[in-house]
């Protein structure tokens, strides 16, 4: 075929049929359906859709033996996947297992007594653990002192007064909820110089304080331990 050539009716029309091909129906077949098809096509493909058809040569493809048993359940599963599903699932039992009770502790040292500071006020000997008592969650403490330095002292004091105060929460407030009363003669060596002290179950900071009747003459080394019961 050339330019030039003139073609009949006819001839042009066996060519028409030959390009429409068999089963052509000019109602939907026409550029405008097609270019409705491609419309529709383009609609269609989103993105996503796209993306599956690039993963087709995914070679992880090829390790599944048989792509039908990847069920709609199965693939529902990767859904869980989400940030919605399990991530937010696991934040939920994250935030239930921070508020599990804290490792319970077994603390001991020992601290000195300035008597220079002192003499004969009340001193928060509880400051100078090196972890003191002090906290948010509620917890108990079983807290023992060794005053056998103290007894020891030259100076004539006959009564160590010991408090537990609890902070109230308002400023720096804390109040005294336990005192006793320790007699030089009770924590002799060859007495008894362990001095046990109780807090009761609490959430707010905890003072423990000493106070000599009778300034002590030097300073003195006051051992302690104390075990930390978490209870929340």
């Amino acid at each position: 075929m050339g330019f030039g050539v003139v073609f009949t009716q006819l001839e042009i029309e066996v060519d028409l049929n030959d390009i429409k091909g068999t089963g052509f129906s000019k109602n939907t077949h026409s550029l405008t359906n097609i270019k409705e098809f491609v419309d529709d096509l383009e609609t269609r493909l989103s993105a996503i859709r796209a993306g599956y058809l690039v993963n087709i040569n995914n070679a992880n493809l090829a390790t599944i033996a048989d792509i039908s048993s990847l069920t709609a359940t199965k693939i529902g599963y990767l859904d869980e996947l989400a940030a919605a599903n399990i991530p937010s699932d696991v934040d939920d039992i994250k935030a239930k297992t921070d508020n599990l009770p804290a490792a319970n502790a077994d603390v001991s040292g020992s601290i000195t007594w300035v008597t220079a500071t002192h003499t004969t006020n009340e001193g928060d000997i509880s400051a100078l653990f090196s972890t003191d008592l002090t906290g948010t969650t509620r917890r108990r403490y079983a807290v023992f002192v060794d005053l056998t330095g103290c007894e020891a002292d030259a100076a004539a004091w006959t009564t160590c007064t010991v408090r537990v105060k609890i902070g109230f929460g308002v400023g720096d407030a804390y109040r005294t909820v336990d005192l006793k009363e320790i007699a030089k003669t009770d924590v002799a060596a060859a007495a008894e110089p362990g001095v046990p002290i109780d807090v009761p179950a609490t959430a707010k900071n905890v003072q423990i304080t000493l106070q000599f009747d009778v300034a002590l003459a030097a300073d003195a080394t006051i051992y302690y331990s104390y075990v930390r019961e978490a209870l929340e």
